[in-house]
């Protein structure tokens, strides 16, 4: 889906995507990336979903395996989970504001995987 869109809206709107890339605040070979539909981070995806005029989520959901998106398992767990939902909130703030690297988080996930393979194993 994101692709698609991105390459829809750069030829509605006559754009290069050196020319994309600076009105969404990233280079253009990470344009030429997604156009051709390669996995690009989540600030990208963030950024994108504003230029685009979709939801994040929406984007996220057409990159999932699963038959319910992973953009909405992750909901299903926030709201469920108020502090996590705000600690999650500002990380990703963070991420997108460049003030912290994406692999920041996804070392957070490599661990909470890491603890929840031994909490299911010592059941």
């Amino acid at each position: 889906m994101l692709a698609e869109k991105l390459s829809q809206k750069m030829m509605e709107n006559g754009l290069s995507p050196r020319q994309v890339g600076q009105k969404v605040g990233v280079s253009h070979t990470t344009i030429l990336r997604a156009a051709k539909g390669d996995d690009v981070d989540v600030r990208t995806i963030i950024q994108l979903s504003k230029w685009l005029g979709v939801k994040p989520a929406t984007l996220l959901n057409s990159m999932a395996s699963t038959e319910t998106g992973l953009a909405d398992q992750i909901e299903v767990l926030l709201s469920g989970n108020p502090l996590l939902a705000q600690e999650l909130g500002l990380a990703i703030e963070a991420v997108a504001k460049g003030q912290i690297a994406p692999v920041i988080i996804a070392d957070i996930a490599a661990y909470a995987a890491y603890r929840i393979k031994l909490a299911i194993s010592h059941q």
